[in-house]
């Protein structure tokens, strides 16, 4: 009987393995674009994508390109409303001769990152605009200036800068210049417009000047100028 027993026990623990009937088809795990900005929007920041020019950006957030974008003319990005981050992510902005890549005027705390802009009349402008920071964005063949910023307190780090017209980094007051490249500028590499300036660890050369300061209290500490035809000019300063 206890043999029976011991039979019947182990025939049930290896045959009763629950229903062999397969489960129904996996549901779907994608989510849209809505779905995860609505989850990105509940820690604090929505995502915009631009996926086109001309764009205006007229509201604070933060902006990403969605592929190259080239321009039919005009500018490309202008920007009205402060605290803006626009994510290049990795992608180019292709200009049109004579407008502007990325503009704005008056404004606070706008932040452009990681990515190219080519051939337009000017790259970046950031006019009378503080806080501005530009940070590993590549310039290249810009007819009237790659970089430009007139308002204090702004940076520009990490970035690299190929034959352009104009100037290829221009600030003003409270400008911090780091860890730039700056090649083949019709004009100067970095010019400094601006008091209480810092200038540091860049790579000037094959330009018409590689820095020039044309304001006091400003530091120009560790920068490489080579195959210029001026290293250092030094204006009312």
């Amino acid at each position: 009987m206890k043999l029976i027993t011991l039979i019947s026990f182990l025939a049930t623990a290896v045959f009763a393995q629950g229903p062999l009937t397969p489960p129904g088809e996996p549901a779907p795990t994608m989510k849209t674009l809505d779905e995860i900005h609505s989850k990105v929007a509940a820690v604090g920041e929505r995502r915009t994508p631009i996926s086109a020019l001309p764009f205006t950006i007229s509201a604070g957030g933060s902006y990403y390109l969605t592929g190259n974008l080239t321009s039919a003319g005009g500018d490309g990005i202008t920007v009205t409303a402060g605290n803006v981050t626009i994510d290049l992510n990795g992608f180019a902005m292709l200009g049109a001769v004579g407008g502007r890549g990325i503009t704005f005027a008056g404004i606070g705390d706008v932040r452009i990152l990681n990515g190219s802009l080519r051939d337009w009349g000017t790259a970046i402008e950031s006019l009378n605009s503080t806080r501005t920071l530009v940070e590993k964005v590549n310039v290249n063949e810009c007819t009237t200036g790659a970089i430009v910023t007139t308002g204090p307190n702004c940076t520009v780090r990490d970035c690299t800068i190929s034959f352009c017209g104009g100037h290829g980094i221009r600030v003003t007051e409270g400008a911090v210049v780091t860890g730039n490249v700056v090649r083949s500028s019709f004009n100067s590499g970095i010019r400094v417009e601006g008091i209480n300036c810092e200038v540091r660890g860049n790579t000037i050369y094959n330009s018409t000047v590689g820095v020039e300061l044309l304001s006091n209290r400003a530091c120009v500490e560790g920068n490489s100028m080579k195959a210029n035809t001026l290293g250092l000019r030094v204006v009312s300063s």
